[in-house]
């Protein structure tokens, strides 16, 4: 990928675990930044992987005709399956 201008390069194999919008939230947010506390004592927190939503469980229970992978960091990612590289 293009190295950014905080002198990292991103690619979609390992977004997840590294990406862009992490770091910019990290380094311009100050709640994520200083571990500024909510009113019940309560650190906020957030992680890579949480620029991604979960997919509903009810999303992937109806789709009858394929499969859908939760993504990473949320409960179902273990059950995952490879994608399909051919159309059958």
């Amino acid at each position: 990928g293009k190295p950014a201008y905080n002198g990292k390069t991103y690619n979609v194999a390992t977004f997840s675990d590294n990406n862009f919008f992490y770091d910019r939230i990290m380094e311009k947010n100050d709640f994520y930044k200083n571990n500024v506390p909510t009113l019940q004592g309560v650190n906020y927190k957030i992680a890579p992987y949480h620029v991604l939503w979960p997919v509903p469980a009810s999303a992937q229970r109806f789709n009858t005709s394929g499969r859908i992978n939760q993504n990473k960091g949320y409960v179902g990612y273990e059950a995952n399956v490879p994608a399909k590289d051919a159309i059958e």
